[in-house]
């Protein structure tokens, strides 16, 4: 699939005497211990996970732990010295077989808080020849996020579609946002016509409202739970 658009960041390991994650890459492994072996449906990827640190944003991370598809990344805290029990930041991340970040990636905020980032790298940058007001307001708000979920609806205003950029492209499923806002889907044509933050305290990225005209005002709304009209 294409997907093109214009515009526009210490749990210890059980049964291991509590080893911090950060010092995985530093321990030989036991002999009672089952060795990883790739698997050969996917190569690429079964030797992705058998790695003890990854690079994210240009940063090497440690694997603390790894749970399906999720792996747990970490950094120690550098401003307690040595201590190696004590972890400065935290990541969440499902890899592809390239290594890069789709679906959802949990990163610590500023607090150590779990901050929710929507399509990591596959999101699209919001339209930028277009007005945004704050859905109660009317006031002019910019978007300094962008776009990692995308809802269809039709004349009636029922939802016709409804998915995130990477089952988009699992899917095979063809789109092209440009900055007018105009979206085409498999040779379909929609509009922005609003714009859903989540939550803007936990929650980044955007879901992006499509329909088949533009909106009757020209400006395109923007909702936050916080001051939904319901």
């Amino acid at each position: 699939m294409s997907i093109s658009a214009s515009g526009g960041p210490g749990a210890a390991r059980p049964g291991d005497g509590a080893l911090p994650p950060h010092e995985y890459s530093a321990r030989a492994p036991k002999e009672s211990e089952p060795t990883a072996t790739p698997q050969t449906d996917n190569p690429t990827l079964d030797m992705l996970r058998l790695r003890n640190t990854v690079t994210v944003d240009g940063e090497p991370w440690d694997v603390a732990a790894r749970c399906t598809q999720w792996t747990v990344l970490t950094q120690p805290d550098q401003t307690i010295g040595s201590d190696p029990k004590r972890v400065a930041r935290f990541r969440v991340v499902n890899l592809d077989e390239t290594g890069r970040r789709r679906f959802y990636e949990v990163q610590s905020g500023k607090f150590g808080e779990p901050i929710v980032v929507p399509e990591p790298e596959k999101a699209l940058p919001v339209p930028a020849n277009v007005k945004y007001v704050h859905g109660r307001t009317g006031d002019a708000v910019t978007l300094p996020e962008k776009i990692a979920g995308i809802i269809l609806r039709n004349e009636k205003g029922f939802t016709v579609g409804r998915f995130s950029l990477t089952n988009a492209e699992r899917q095979g499923t063809q789109l092209s946002l440009d900055n007018s806002g105009r979206l085409e889907v498999d040779g379909k044509t929609f509009f922005l016509q609003s714009i859903l933050m989540p939550d803007a305290n936990r929650v980044r990225n955007y879901d992006a409202y499509f329909g088949p005209t533009r909106p009757e005002s020209g400006n395109v709304r923007v909702w936050e739970k916080g001051y939904l009209p319901i």
